[in-house]
């Protein structure tokens, strides 16, 4: 009995200190666990008929499994999105081979050409600071004049391509 004395104080005098970490690094464990788990290559799932493979994942899948900035989601299992702060864009295409992405704004409803981008991602603050740009083409109202409405929503709903780089 005197031997559980003795240590008695000794537990005492370090549960305040013990607590005081908890309270102060309540992540610190959690936060360790993170962050030396590495980015992985986990194989490729499909939604629809696009592959989506590393450095992209979909929403469901592990934390560690491709890119945490180039997270898809997979919507009634066909219909590939990406979403930023401008908005949510269709996936069209991947091309893994040039390391390109084919999206499109989902605000182009592809049975109503009187649909319009609300927003667009139009400058260079609107990128990921790990996002490089390569140059910025505008569309310019004389290279658009003379064609119809439709024509110009055909061109807007081939949407556009990113880059990325590992």
């Amino acid at each position: 009995m005197s031997y559980l004395k003795a240590k008695l104080p000794l537990f005492a005098h370090l549960m305040p200190t013990f607590a005081l970490f908890l309270i102060l690094f309540p992540g610190a464990s959690l936060a360790r666990h993170l962050f030396n788990q590495e980015v992985q290559d986990c194989g490729s799932t499909f939604c629809g008929n696009l592959n989506i493979s590393y450095p992209f994942r979909l929403k469901n899948q592990p934390p560690q499994c491709g890119c945490y900035d180039l997270e898809l989601a997979c919507e009634n299992n066909n219909r590939t999105t990406l979403v930023l702060r401008e908005g949510k864009f269709f996936v069209q295409n991947i091309f893994y081979e040039n390391k390109t992405i084919q999206v499109m704004d989902s605000n182009l409803d592809k049975n109503d050409c009187n649909s319009l981008p609300l927003s667009s991602i139009n400058t260079v603050r609107n990128l990921n600071q790990a996002c490089t740009v390569e140059a910025e083409v505008p569309i310019m109202v004389k290279s658009i004049s003379g064609m119809s409405t439709l024509a110009i929503y055909n061109k807007l709903s081939q949407g556009f391509y990113l880059s990325w780089y590992e």
